[in-house]
This record gives C-alpha cells, structure tokens and sequence, in this order.
C-alpha cells in the first residue's frame, strides 16, 4: 500500500473511532448521538473513497466505513453496532497489514 492510500486509510479508521465515541456519550440525546457521528464518518467516507482510489485494496474499507454512514443516518442501533464491527475489523485488517 503506498504512504497516500495508508494516510486516507488512517484517517477514514481514526474519524470512525470518533463517531464510535461521539455515538455513545452519555451527555447528550440519541439523535444528537448520531448527528455528531455521522457528521464524523461524512468525512470518514470521503477518506475513505480517497484511499480505495489509491489502492483498490481498501474497497473492503470503504464499503464497510459506507455502511456504518449509512446505518447512522438510519438512527438505526442495532445496524450501527454491526456495521461498526465490521468497520472496526476493516480497519485492524487495514492498518496491521500496512
């Protein structure tokens, strides 16, 4: 993987972990939860997008980093705890093997 797929796959992986934490802070409401997440994995996606562009090895990143978006703007848990899984394994995959 060259240095520029590696930054957009870290980057895409780092923004998801953000949308993680923003998703589960107890301080403010569910649908601010989500707002904040997905606002979050907007620019993951994009990072992402980027990433596979670079190297079509990181199609399986950003199809699973696009679930987890999509999931959130559905304001749908159980969804959103699957696909974030599948993302975080994504992630570990992608980063473990740079």
């Amino acid at each position: 993987m060259d240095d520029q797929a590696l930054l957009h796959a870290t980057v895409a992986c780092d923004l998801t972990g953000k949308a993680e934490q923003a998703a589960e802070t107890s301080e403010v409401g569910a649908r601010a939860r989500y707002a904040a997440a997905v606002l979050l994995l907007d620019q993951a996606i994009v990072e992402s997008a980027r990433g596979a562009e670079s190297d079509p090895r990181l199609a399986g990143l950003d199809a699973a980093l696009q679930a987890v978006h999509t999931a959130g703007h559905e304001g749908d848990h159980t969804r959103w705890q699957e696909a974030l899984v599948i993302a975080n394994g994504e992630c570990r995959t992608v980063l473990d093997r740079a």
